[in-house]
């Protein structure tokens, strides 16, 4: 625990917070609690747990597996010792310990009431806390039970898309439509989930160049917090579980041109405000996933565009933006091309299996003109 104080203290010292991941839906067979309740019938850990001796295992276990008895979460003797309480799980560490949130293993499991009883008391604890769940299921309809999901529906879009087994417009109606049932505020505060240690890293799933830097730079443009399984941004390999998580490979640091690009998106991201906070609107495309993200401020506004096929794509892109003026220019925020804006539309070209960033350049010209001077 002083070690962890330790942690927290160093970690807050440097501008970052820190997140503990808690596994309340089971725990493991060999847990001390657990072999307490199984061997003596006077144990108070009995009530924790899915005990009965009709069952094959005389137990529940997550998802049938011996190894990992359920807790029974329904009872009040439980709640109040994982998050209730003031000295509970959850409160303890959040008090004590000042960490800044958890990380809920299977979040699913656990219910939309339990996750919002239990979300009430971590911000009881601290105000300022994040709860943020693991859902493996749709985004839809989990906040505000928790603050925020691991999104893994989108990364599972974006892999269809990337594997052509969904097309561009499916791809792009269906994010849209996951952003409009869910609310673009919960989808904000989630973490988008690529790949982490339940599955093959982004580099086994995606394992040309291409697919790599475009699925990373659509986890980076699309709404939501950016989850970045560790050695992801090295380029580190592993296939399903343990291969997945084997140690990190401080070894591939030196002149790893994967790392470079994870940077760029990282500044790109701290850059450009749309990209944290802003809105999301798809831009109709037969062959591109194509959407903006924008403010209140017609500054803010930014396009993405992504072409998965192996030909040449040009086509002309309605620009979902009336505050943009006629003759505005956009660059490519990797290549520097550029696009002027003809009546709210673009005519935009992408190589085949390529992707742009267009940046609108808003401001004065040389001559001192600016179109967008009496816009927000």
């Amino acid at each position: 625990m002083q070690d962890l104080k330790k942690l927290v203290k160093k970690i807050h010292s440097l501008g970052m917070k820190i997140i503990l991941d808690g596994v309340f839906n089971h725990m493991g067979k060999r847990s001390p609690f657990f072999n307490e309740a199984q061997a003596l019938k006077k144990s108070k850990w009995r009530t924790f747990f899915k005990l009965d001796p009709k069952l094959p295992m005389r137990y529940v276990g997550w998802l049938d597996t011996k190894n990992l008895p359920e807790l029974a979460l329904t009872k009040k003797v439980v709640q109040d010792f994982i998050y209730k309480k003031k000295n509970s799980v959850v409160q303890s560490y959040l008090r004590k310990v000042d960490i800044d949130g958890w990380r809920l293993d299977v979040a699913s499991n656990i219910g939309h009431k339990l996750l919002a009883d239990l979300t009430k008391h971590a911000h009881q604890a601290k105000k300022e806390s994040m709860v943020v769940g693991e859902i493996w299921s749709y985004p839809e309809g989990w906040c505000p039970s928790l603050d925020g999901i691991l999104n893994l529906h989108t990364g599972r879009i974006i892999f269809a898309f990337l594997g052509k087994k969904m097309s561009a417009r499916v791809a792009s109606a269906s994010l849209e439509k996951m952003v409009s049932d869910s609310g673009i505020d919960s989808i904000l505060k989630s973490w988008t989930v690529l790949d982490n240690h339940d599955t093959p890293r982004l580099r086994h799933m995606a394992s040309e160049h291409w697919a790599f830097n475009m699925a990373s730079l659509l986890q980076f443009t699309l709404p939501g917090n950016v989850c970045l399984y560790y050695g992801t941004e090295i380029g580190m390999e592993g296939g399903n579980d343990p291969e997945c998580r084997a140690p990190m490979r401080w070894d591939l640091l030196k002149n790893n041109l994967t790392l470079e690009f994870f940077k760029s998106l990282i500044s790109l991201r701290k850059k450009f405000k749309a990209l944290r906070v802003g809105d999301f609107k798809i831009l109709e495309s037969d062959e591109l996933l194509a959407f903006m993200r924008f403010t209140n401020s017609v500054r803010d506004t930014m396009i993405v565009l992504a072409n998965v096929h192996d030909h040449h794509v040009n086509q002309i892109i309605q620009v979902r933006d009336g505050k943009l003026q006629n003759g505005t220019e956009f660059l490519d925020y990797f290549s520097n091309k550029k696009y002027i804006l003809w009546h709210g539309t673009l005519d935009v070209e992408l190589s085949a299996k390529s992707f742009q960033v267009l940046i609108p350049q808003i401001g004065k010209t040389k001559k001192g003109y600016d179109a967008h001077e009496n816009i927000e």
